[in-house]
Formats: C-alpha cells, sequence, structure tokens
C-alpha cells in the first residue's frame, strides 16, 4: 500500500514514473532517470525503448492497484521511430487487456503522449486513504516565509499609519519566527520606531505555518 501511494515509482532499469492528479485527468509522466547515459556505447534509442516498454507494464500494473479511473495521460520519453512508437502502444494495449475494467487506448501522439480512458468503479487507492489537507486546501503548496513577511509588512505599516495602533505584537508560528530572526524582525522593528510606535514578538505553534497575528498590548 505504501508504494502504490507514492508519487513516484522507480524501474528496475533506472527510469521512474511520476504520476499526478488534476480535476480532469491522471498524467503519468515516464523519465530515464539513472539509465539517461548509456556506458556500454549502445544503440540511445533502443535504450529508451527498452525503459519505455517496461514503463508500459508497470504503468498498467499501477493503474490496476491504485484503481486509477477517467481520463489518463502517460507521457513517455520520445522515440524517433513510428515502429518503436507502437512497440511501446502494443505493449501497454496488451498489458491492459486483462484489467477488469474497460480501458480504451488511443494512439501515441508526435509528442508521445498516450491517452486512455479506465471505466471508474469506486474511489481511487488515494482517494480512499487520503483526505484533502487543511493546510493548503489540496494544493500541496503553501506560501513561502518570504512571502507571507512581505504579507506582515504590509499589515503592520497598514495598522500604524491607518488605524492608529502604537503597541503591537506580532505572534507567528514558531518556524516562520526563526525565519523572521534573520533580520526582518529589525526591519519591522524600525518602521514601528520611525511612527513612534512599540513592537513586540511571541510565537504559537498552533498557529498555521502562514497565519500570524496582530495584538494591542495597550492595557
Amino acid at each position: 500500500i505504501d508504494r502504490a501511494i507514492r508519487r513516484k515509482i522507480w524501474l528496475g532499469s533506472g527510469g521512474y514514473l511520476f504520476f499526478d492528479r488534476t480535476e480532469a485527468m491522471h498524467t503519468i509522466d515516464v523519465n530515464s532517470g539513472r539509465s539517461s547515459t548509456n556506458p556500454t556505447g549502445g544503440d540511445v534509442e533502443e535504450t529508451l525503448v527498452r525503459i519505455n516498454l517496461e514503463a508500459a507494464e508497470e504503468i498498467a500494473r499501477q493503474v490496476r492497484i491504485r484503481n486509477i479511473g477517467g481520463l489518463i495521460i502517460c507521457d513517455f520519453i520520445d522515440m524517433r521511430s513510428r515502429k518503436n512508437q507502437k512497440r511501446v502502444l502494443e505493449r501497454l494495449k496488451d498489458c491492459m487487456k486483462d484489467h477488469s475494467a474497460k480501458c480504451t487506448i488511443l494512439g501515441i501522439s508526435e509528442f508521445g503522449l498516450i491517452e486512455m480512458t479506465r471505466q471508474r468503479s469506486r474511489e481511487s487507492l488515494s482517494q480512499t486513504i487520503y483526505t484533502g489537507c487543511p493546510y493548503c486546501t489540496g494544493s500541496g503548496l503553501v506560501k513561502s516565509h518570504e512571502s507571507v513577511s512581505v504579507e506582515i509588512e504590509r499589515s503592520l505599516k497598514k495598522l500604524i499609519l491607518s488605524q492608529n495602533q502604537f503597541a503591537l505584537k506580532l505572534v507567528t508560528h514558531p518556524e516562520l519566527n526563526r525565519y523572521l530572526d534573520d533580520g526582518d524582525k529589525d526591519y519591522y522593528e524600525k518602521i514601528a520606531r520611525l511612527s513612534n510606535a512599540h513592537l513586540e514578538f511571541g510565537v504559537n505553534d498552533t498557529l498555521h505555518l502562514n497565519d500570524y497575528l496582530f495584538y494591542s498590548t495597550l492595557n
């Protein structure tokens, strides 16, 4: 199960697969990885074909294990020969034909892409195991410390200059606080001093990594 939910799957040849999911489709990217060079001096095209053939077999296996349904785009390593492209396409079709779910596989495009659809029977393995992240709302991304620092600067100026708050305490997540220790806090204090304001700092490990709070310290 642990291997079947990984984004990256290594192939025996040294290549690897990347599995990604969007609202519209699943994408599978084939990369040469450690097989990018051919130390024996053989045919580079044949080496890439061998990786693609292995990838086709593993893709069919992973699609079944992960129970991936809907539209699937497979990005194979580019091959010059149409004959080799057909070999990879036929290998994928042959490996997919025993699936219980109905599959439709189109031809390979000039960019090395293969489009296919697979009947949805139930939720995929990842949908069964995972739920949406409350931190990033499923995007897999959070703001950098630098971006949050810029937002803090804007908020600080607004509180002092527009809302006349001259005694403030900035509370952040401990990791963000450590980042701010490297010069940003001195800059914030300078902004406050120029407006005859006082600024203190605090931490709260229950805060979201991207969140911060300003408190008035006036009694």
